[in-house]
């Protein structure tokens, strides 16, 4: 599939599929031309996803089911699985689409704490450290395959055989001891896990 963006780097692209959806290298690589971006593109799929071996895909891709992809795959991109039951199985690494951004400017003491930047809470923070989380809630397993550029916080368990870029954290699940990391790879049920688990879950 070909997405030509006709020179628009802003041109948003969602496509809506109501069932299962499945692709093999003969149908399913995606190919972006014309300036298109694949933090633009979004697929939201009513079923499962199931990708075959060797695709390519760009986007973030949200699936009401379990969502696996077969060996030597890549994606850049995100993958959420929406139902509780759905299971992210990766067997290759997942990059995640980063572009360049001013953070400082974008967070602001919210003085009346109403979530709305006010005329008056102008004042930014600078140099503010940003980390990307691949989170998983409601005792959904995660497979982070062999690397993974962010850090898992999951309630069931973790496996993977590669190394992984933030911390890793399970709340009742275990964590493949193949998984090493450049953050924190804490035990099952740490309290800071639990912690951010509650929080997350009812924020």
């Amino acid at each position: 599939m070909t997405l030509n963006a006709q020179g628009d780097p802003h041109a948003v692209f969602i496509i809506q599929i109501g069932a299962a959806f499945s692709a093999t290298t003969s149908v399913g690589n995606m190919i972006l031309t014309n300036e298109a971006q694949g933090a633009n593109v979004f697929w939201i799929v009513e079923g499962a996803i199931s990708m075959g071996a060797s695709i390519h895909m760009e986007g973030t891709i949200v699936g009401n089911a379990a969502v696996t992809f077969g060996a030597s795959t890549s994606v850049k991109g995100r993958l959420p699985a929406g139902s509780a039951a759905g299971t992210i199985a990766m067997v290759t690494a997942i990059s995640v689409p980063v572009h360049p951004s001013t953070v400082g400017d974008r967070v602001w003491l919210d003085a009346n704490i109403n979530g709305i930047q006010d005329p008056s809470e102008t004042t930014g923070f600078p140099n503010i450290p940003v980390i990307l989380l691949q989170l998983v809630l409601e005792k959904t397993s995660i497979e982070l395959g062999t690397a993974a550029n962010f850090g898992a916080l999951a309630g069931a368990a973790i496996s993977g055989s590669g190394n992984v870029t933030g911390n890793v954290g399970s709340g009742t699940g275990a964590i493949a001891p193949t998984i090493t990391s450049t953050g924190t790879v804490y035990s099952t049920g740490h309290a800071a896990v639990m912690t951010d688990l509650t929080d997350l879950a009812t924020s």
